[in-house]
């Protein structure tokens, strides 16, 4: 079963990325966050017609969460069931196939003296108190998503730079180590404990991607049954003039019951290098169908893992999402094939 994820920013804006790419590549399942479109204006005949059945939950102009799955879910749950505000455009709960995938969008936080960053740290203390409730650390399941969270001095570029940062202040870093506590293993980590690897550049900082001045706060994690079949990991990374792409890790497990397999891309940020062009140069690129001049944020896949049932039937996946030119009709988008200078 492949699984992947991606903070798409706007689904109605890059839903001709979504639709090329599930047809280039048929995932079982794609979880999306920051969706940032109300319920009835979700494009939900698009990606219907593709294939999917589709579970979503959103609010005008931000946040929002949507799982989509070529065999229907199992259950679906949204949002916080504690009492309080549920929060559902943020958190959502599948069962595909027996498997439960928590499927996130973490409260960025604004700045650490605002009631947003308090809010922030109050949301991984009721998520894991959420995990408690639903799941087992003793049985496989998924937790992913945009964590807004660098965990690690080596998961963020110049540390100490960022000290008070919402996405590194030590209070996040806490309150983001306890939820991971409850019974979850960061897989990349868990290979690569060394290794440097962001999933975020910021596009307000200019040739932050050039310079490799990222964030690694979007994460892959497994709870001990489905972490242990992780055996092999592969980066490879291919540069063009405005995307990169990165595709890792593979892993597998034998079973002499089973031959399916459970493959995880995680659809990573990664931001168009702007530098120093101007307006004009930017409505231009507009007008030929490869970002907006407002756009905050543009995303490929970069990361893949394979949670296997069989050692021989691991894959490497290659692929990326590619961002076209906005259609307002569903047929015309589902069969738009905008030009890649990424084509595997």
């Amino acid at each position: 079963m492949k699984i992947a994820t991606f903070n798409v920013n706007s689904i109605r804006k890059r839903l001709p990325i979504v639709l090329d790419w599930l047809d280039r590549h048929k995932p079982d399942v794609l979880c999306l966050q920051e969706t940032k479109v109300q319920d009835a204006e979700f494009p939900l005949l698009a990606l219907t017609e593709a294939g999917y059945a589709v579970s979503f939950r959103g609010i005008k102009g931000y946040n929002g969460v949507a799982v989509l799955s070529r065999t229907k879910p199992d259950a679906v749950f949204y949002g916080f069931d504690d009492n309080g505000d549920p929060d559902d455009s943020r958190l959502m709960r599948v069962i595909v196939r027996g498997i439960p995938i928590i499927n996130t969008y973490v409260p960025q936080g604004y700045q650490i003296d605002s009631p947003k960053y308090a809010y922030k740290l109050r949301w991984f203390d009721r998520l894991r108190r959420y995990f408690a409730k639903h799941l087992s650390p003793e049985q496989p399941a998924i937790w992913c998503g945009d964590m807004n969270v660098a965990p690690r001095p080596i998961d963020v570029h110049s540390p100490e730079k960022h000290l008070k940062h919402v996405c590194y202040h030590q209070d996040a870093r806490k309150a983001y180590e306890e939820a991971v506590k409850w019974g979850w293993q960061d897989v990349f980590v868990k290979l690569y404990p060394e290794r440097q690897q962001y999933t975020f550049w910021d596009y307000r900082a200019p040739s932050s991607l050039e310079a490799n001045k990222g964030w690694r706060i979007d994460h892959i994690l497994a709870t001990a049954p489905l972490a242990a079949t992780c055996v092999r990991r592969t980066w490879t990374s291919r540069r063009g003039a405005r995307r990169i792409l990165r595709i890792t890790p593979f892993c597998g497990r034998s079973s002499p019951s089973r031959t399916s397999r459970i493959d995880w891309l995680q659809v990573l940020n990664e931001q168009e290098a702007i530098g120093r062009r101007g307006l004009a140069e930017r409505k231009k690129e507009v007008d030929i169908g490869l970002r907006g001049a407002k756009d905050s944020s543009d995303r490929t896949i970069v990361s893949g893992e394979e949670f296997g049932l069989s050692r021989s039937a691991m894959s490497t996946q290659r692929g990326g999402l590619r961002q076209g030119r906005r259609r307002s009709s569903p047929a015309p988008i589902r069969h738009l094939k905008p030009r890649s200078r990424l084509a595997a």
